[in-house]
C-alpha cells in the first residue's frame, strides 16, 4: 500500500479532508508523493469526530508508558 501524508492525498484526490478524518501514524514515515517525511495516513476512519479525537487522545496517554 502507498503511504501518503494528507496533504499530498487531498491533492491527488482534489479533496480538502481534515486530519480527524484519517488514522495517521504516530512517528513520521516517509510519503511517497512528495517524498518528505510526514505523518502518513495508515486508514480511514469510519466514523469521525469528537468522539475518536477524544479516544485517541487517551489513548496516548495511555499508550506513553511504554
Amino acid at each position: 500500500m502507498a503511504d501518503f501524508c494528507l496533504d499530498c492525498w487531498n491533492k491527488i484526490n482534489d479533496r480538502n479532508d481534515p486530519p480527524d478524518k484519517y488514522v495517521l501514524s504516530r512517528e513520521p514515515e516517509l510519503c511517497e508523493e512528495c517524498g518528505k517525511y510526514k505523518r502518513v495516513i495508515i486508514m480511514e476512519r469510519k466514523h469521525y469526530g469528537l468522539l475518536f479525537t477524544f479516544m485517541d487522545f487517551i489513548m496516548d496517554l495511555f499508550n506513553r508508558g511504554e
